[in-house]
């Protein structure tokens, strides 16, 4: 067995989730005049996203327990701490393929990304984007478990 660590960067998951809801919401003008004010996420919005933050976390780490090793932890606080960023340790098989690690991690990004705007797209009555991302959600997460729990054929070595 051997050991992986996994990060999920907390600035990077906000700052992309604001970009695609100002994005998102600018696109809907001029025939919604108040669509940016209601779509766009701003750093008040980030309490809430905070708890959205949470949820995701526990629910991957739910999915990885089959590996988990560690994971840190990730508390519901009154406060927002953007340094308290998601870390999964996991225990491989040997022949896991380190070379997608970084593809784990950038899928994972998206889990997160996709799982925060479904719910945030909830409060802002946008049921058709918030079942879109969380059928992505989903999606990434499927993806990210079929790369963890990728095995390497082995290798013969000629004598």
């Amino acid at each position: 067995m051997k050991e992986v660590e996994l990060l999920v960067n907390k600035v990077a998951v906000y700052d992309e989730v604001a970009k695609e809801t100002s994005y998102e919401s600018v696109k809907m003008l001029p025939s919604d005049e108040s669509a940016y004010e209601r779509i766009f996420t701003t750093d008040e919005d980030r309490e809430l996203l905070e708890r959205y933050w949470v949820e995701t976390c526990n629910a991957v780490t739910g999915e990885m327990k089959r590996y988990l090793k560690s994971v840190s932890e990730q508390p519901i606080s009154r406060g927002i701490d953007l340094s308290k960023n998601y870390q999964l340790r996991l225990e491989v098989p040997s022949s896991f393929d380190d070379r997608l690690v970084g593809s784990i991690e950038t899928g994972l990004h998206s889990v997160f990304v996709s799982s925060i705007l479904s719910r945030w797209y909830e409060i802002v009555d946008k049921q058709e984007d918030a079942t879109k991302h969380a059928k992505r959600s989903e999606e990434y997460l499927r993806s990210v478990k079929g790369k963890v729990w990728y095995k390497m054929r082995p290798r013969r070595v000629a004598p």
